[in-house]
């Protein structure tokens, strides 16, 4: 058992002098360099050159510790990185930018609620940084705290200014929260500073559908629409994109455009539930039974083992054909059918 122990001892021993002499850099050392191997991004070369000064206690200690953690983490040592910064706080607690540098490692680990609090923990010894609040706010946004990532969020702006990505996670939590002309509007702010990714854009028009935003926001619809187009161009067979076009097109009476609209979403995904019934329903209102009995058809086969679904297309029909107005002669249907079309 004895010579088992110290075969074990030396093995680990060896290991870590490994690990040491992987990270150890060759020639001369100073700080000048250790800044500029992380100013670009030569993660290893600053593991080993932060990890030789912190070693060596001068008065760059702090700092050392703090920038051999971040490039430890980015050369994919997550462990080694916590337990340097471990070691640092157990010596320098109260150091924002190591608390900070800590939230930042738990988050990316998935220890949200622990990052949360090493980042309010940072910003209750130092509040005037700007990016750990917005940290807080997005580890707070993942955590269901909606109004305490709208709080930080704020405080961003009022630190900083103007930032896409702070208006990007304070629509998001806004949304969460119920209020969609905040959301809206902060939608609006970061598509002003940067073009929205697919999914942003969504999210932005989808806030429409929202009684006060469509009531008490000039505007609305047209920058709704905008925002849905520019999804369709980047993600032409985006279901939803088209789905809320066509919500947007019936709003404001353009039926035809908005039938086109609901079709391509349909086209896109024959089981979109709820481009199937606005199709089915405005066919029964123009009269047009048939169409509306061919889609209903193919959709009650398209569900054939969901009751619940089954049920709210029978429903839509029945009462389509209910309110079925007669067929108008051509002439006066509303406007060329093909006519101003952009559904992609």
């Amino acid at each position: 058992m004895v010579a088992l122990t110290a075969c074990l001892t030396a093995l680990l021993l060896g290991a870590c002098a490994q690990d040491r002499q992987q990270l150890k850099v060759p020639g001369e050392n100073n700080v000048k360099l250790a800044r500029s191997a992380t100013k670009k991004q030569q993660w290893p070369e600053a593991a080993g050159r932060w990890n030789e000064l912190f070693l060596d206690g001068g008065a760059d200690s702090r700092e050392a510790c703090r920038e051999t953690a971040r490039a430890l983490w980015k050369i994919g040592q997550p462990d080694d990185a916590k337990a340097m910064l471990d070691t640092g706080l157990e010596r320098w607690p109260d150091d924002p930018e190591l608390l900070a540098l800590q939230g930042d490692l738990l988050a990316d680990l998935g220890f949200r609620r622990a990052a949360e609090m090493a980042y309010a923990r940072s910003l209750e010894i130092h509040s005037e940084q700007p990016d750990t609040w917005l940290a807080l706010a997005r580890v707070r946004l993942e955590l269901g705290l909606e109004e305490g990532a709208r709080s930080a969020c704020r405080r961003r702006l009022e630190l900083a200014g103007a930032c896409r990505e702070t208006y990007i996670v304070l629509a998001e939590a806004s949304a969460a929260s119920g209020d969609f002309t905040c959301a809206y509007e902060s939608y609006a702010k970061a598509f002003s500073l940067a073009p929205g990714s697919v999914q942003e854009l969504i999210s932005a028009g989808s806030l429409y559908q929202d009684p006060n935003v469509r009531s008490k926001l000039a505007g609305a619809a047209s920058s709704s629409r905008v925002w849905l187009l520019q999804a369709t161009e980047l993600d032409p067979q985006n279901t939803g994109a088209h789905y809320l076009l066509g919500v947007i097109a019936e709003d404001a009476g353009e039926l035809d455009l908005a039938m086109r609209h609901y079709r391509r979403s349909a086209e896109t995904d024959p089981a979109h539930l709820p481009s199937l019934l606005r199709l089915i329903e405005l066919h029964g209102r123009r009269g047009e039974l048939s169409e509306a009995e061919t889609i209903a058809a193919a959709a009650l086969k398209t569900f054939e083992k969901d009751s619940e679904r089954r049920a709210a297309i029978k429903h839509t029909l029945e009462r389509a054909l209910a309110e079925a107005q007669p067929v108008p002669p051509p002439d006066s249907r509303s406007g060329d059918p093909n006519a101003g079309s952009d559904v992609r």
